[in-house]
């Protein structure tokens, strides 16, 4: 009898998983939209679970940014930032000289070319160099950084902007000598409303420390430029910072930029 009562159960137990694969099939919806709709639930689950369980950080940061056209393809750069450099918050001043050569043909934009002669221009080259201190340390962390960068421009249909920067860095921090490259992709795109024109923009960046001989940062970042005039810009922004191999390992980090536009 338990030979039969097992042989039942098991006929039982295949007819069920024979069918359940159909079944969940049919629940997970019929049409090709209820699959996406269930796969897109599926993952939006799966994320907040992750999210809960990061290590993760809320942060504002403040930036200003002043540009001063000194030639028809040169400018003096100055910047003043607060952010995060992967372990601690710290406060950035720097200045750049900057260089752009090739316009572009057609013309294709209009205000914030009056503003940023740079967004027109094929190829722009920096020298400069910052200072940083740390907020949250112990002892205060200080670094001294020259830097230079190349940026490519390509303008695609429909109005869309893509730019390619490479900077390379080197950092003094307490007197430690090391090197860093950060390459960032971005595209932007002019939107013009009634009376107004602005830009919405979307960007991601990698970092190459040599301290630690791998890539061990990446920012995803997405703002809008908003212009106030012919000589000042507002951008704010919001910037997903991921740092494998630090404390905290993700940053959400909501900024504003001023810029200032002076001598053009």
């Amino acid at each position: 009898m338990r030979q039969l009562g097992s042989v039942r159960h098991a006929s039982v137990f295949q007819r069920m998983t024979a069918i359940s694969p159909r079944v969940a099939w049919d629940c997970a919806g019929s049409s090709r939209s209820s699959q996406l709709f269930s796969r897109a639930v599926i993952v939006f689950v799966l994320t907040v679970n992750v999210a809960q369980c990061e290590n993760t950080e809320n942060e504002f940061w403040p930036e200003a940014s002043a540009f001063f056209t000194i030639a028809e393809n040169m400018r003096i750069v100055v910047t003043a930032k607060r952010e995060r450099d992967v372990d601690f918050v710290n406060n950035e001043v720097g200045a750049d000289l900057e260089v752009s050569v090739r316009r572009f043909r057609p013309f294709l934009f209009g205000r914030l070319v009056e503003q940023d002669a740079t967004r027109a221009k094929r190829t722009t080259i920096r020298a400069g160099y910052r200072y940083k201190r740390s907020l949250n340390t112990g002892l205060p962390v200080n670094e001294h950084r020259p830097s230079a960068e190349f940026t490519l421009r390509w303008v695609f249909p429909e109005g869309f902007l893509m730019s390619n920067r490479s900077r390379a860095e080197l950092r003094f921090v307490n007197s430690a000598f090391s090197f860093r490259y950060r390459d960032l992709l971005k595209f932007e795109r002019e939107l013009r409303v009634p009376n107004y024109e602005l830009t919405v923009y979307a960007s991601s960046e990698v970092f190459f420390d040599s301290r630690t001989h791998r890539w061990d940062r990446f920012r995803f970042t997405g703002g809008i430029v908003f212009p106030l005039g012919k000589h000042m810009a507002v951008e704010p922004y919001y910037t997903r910072q991921v740092a494998p191999h630090a404390q905290p390992r993700n940053i959400n980090a909501v900024g504003l930029c001023v810029q200032l536009y002076l001598l053009n």
